[in-house]
């Protein structure tokens, strides 16, 4: 970018840094939970799909003992990431929950019993894959034996969409690649990616359920 730019190395960097900034401060109004879902007369029994992503960082050995930190380690990468969940408004086109990082050491079911859980009014339902199912999860909806024909249909189409999401945010190398500037700015950066993601849904909606 210097040469077209004619910045050195480091006003790029600074410049770029505040314009993520900027972005990502935009959450606050574009990724919110609608205050509607509070009465349960107006807002549908499914609420939202949620998924875990990981992104892979660089080793985080800073006041650990060994070269490497076993609570980061990924499954999906085979190296250190930090993990979110993210959920996403099953009849809308909206992003409504971010949470995280954590260290991708951490289950997908452990993050959502820390908070999301307790964001869901009594009665309401969330779609999510099986690595979710457990007893103390009553209003997580997973794949079931009895649904009928229909009902799997509309719990695939919402984690597709799920996964459509993804695909979007993972479009930006910087979820992709290893990270190496810190959980806090990592967090920024991921919430600059999600604001820019509901922005294009805005325009190109994800596929409906």
């Amino acid at each position: 970018m210097e040469s077209r730019t004619h910045w050195c190395d480091k006003t790029i960097r600074k410049r770029i840094k505040a314009m993520v900034l900027r972005i990502a401060a935009l959450r606050a109004t574009k990724i919110v939970w609608p205050a509607s879902w509070n009465d349960p007369r107006t807002s549908p029994t499914f609420l939202i799909s949620v998924d875990g992503v990981h992104c892979p960082i660089q080793e985080p050995t800073k006041n650990h003992q060994y070269s490497k930190n076993p609570k980061y380690y990924s499954h999906k990468f085979q190296r250190s990431a930090l993990a979110y969940e993210v959920g996403i408004s099953i009849f809308t086109n909206q992003i409504v929950w971010i949470n995280g990082p954590f260290p991708a050491g951490t289950g997908d079911p452990d993050i959502f019993a820390m908070a999301l859980k307790n964001q869901i009014p009594p009665g309401k339902k969330v779609v999510a894959d099986s690595a979710y199912r457990r007893g103390a999860f009553p209003m997580v909806s997973t794949d079931y034996f009895a649904d009928t024909p229909a009902v799997k249909l509309f719990k695939c189409g919402a984690r597709a969409r799920q996964e459509s999401f993804f695909g979007r945010m993972k479009v930006y190398d910087v979820l992709n690649k290893s990270f190496r500037h810190g959980e806090d700015y990592h967090k920024i950066v991921f919430d600059a990616c999600a604001v820019i993601c509901q922005y294009q849904i805005d325009q190109v909606p994800l596929f409906d359920v």
